[in-house]
């Protein structure tokens, strides 16, 4: 799917058409609708950059109990 955004209303935002990506990629990770590996994907950025564009706004990687038990299962998996 795409989503065509008039660049009337790029320039009004004052954003490059990276820069929007960024910030649409970071607010749905934000909101739990992506994952940090589709998110950083949707930027277009490495997992390390788009773990930098989180951290200058005060964000969080979600990661909880069960994506430790998921880790530590595929570490797991990975030494057999």
């Amino acid at each position: 799917m795409s989503i065509t955004i008039p660049d009337e209303v790029m320039k009004r935002a004052g954003l490059s058409e990276a820069a929007f990506r960024i910030e649409l990629a970071i607010m749905l990770f934000e909101k739990y609708l992506l994952t940090f590996g589709q998110a950083s994907e949707m930027a277009g950025l490495s997992q390390y950059d788009f773990q930098q564009e989180v951290g200058k706004r005060g964000l969080f990687i979600h990661y909880d109990v069960e994506d430790l038990k998921d880790d530590l299962k595929t570490l797991e998996s990975l030494r057999k």
